[in-house]
């Protein structure tokens, strides 16, 4: 597809594990940073700041679906970001660098 003098590649995406369907086992998985190192628990994803949890938690209302019900709170595939962390009180950060190439 070109928009504008831009080609764009509909089926190929730069932003490494964007649902954060890898690195999870269920219900859910914690990363934090540790003396201020960043945490590359989160696959693709470096956690720079403060804890997050990812995975298909339905716990502390963080999901308005019991797990009786079947159905995840991701808006896509299984795993969602939650970026208040465990305490709730240190939000996460994360950061993810993305190589792109002028022309291409």
């Amino acid at each position: 597809r070109e928009d504008a003098g831009v080609v764009c590649i509909a089926d190929r995406n730069l932003v490494s594990n964007p649902g954060f369907e890898l690195g999870w086992t269920r219900p859910w998985r914690y990363a934090s940073t540790s003396r201020r190192r960043v945490s590359t628990a989160v696959p693709g994803w470096l956690v720079a700041f403060g804890t997050v949890d990812w995975g298909d938690y339905k716990t502390r209302n963080h999901c308005p679906y019991p797990v009786s019900s079947g159905r995840s709170c991701a808006a896509e595939g299984m795993s969602f970001l939650d970026m208040c962390g465990l305490s709730g009180r240190t939000g996460g950060r994360l950061r993810q660098y993305v190589r792109v190439e002028s022309g291409k």
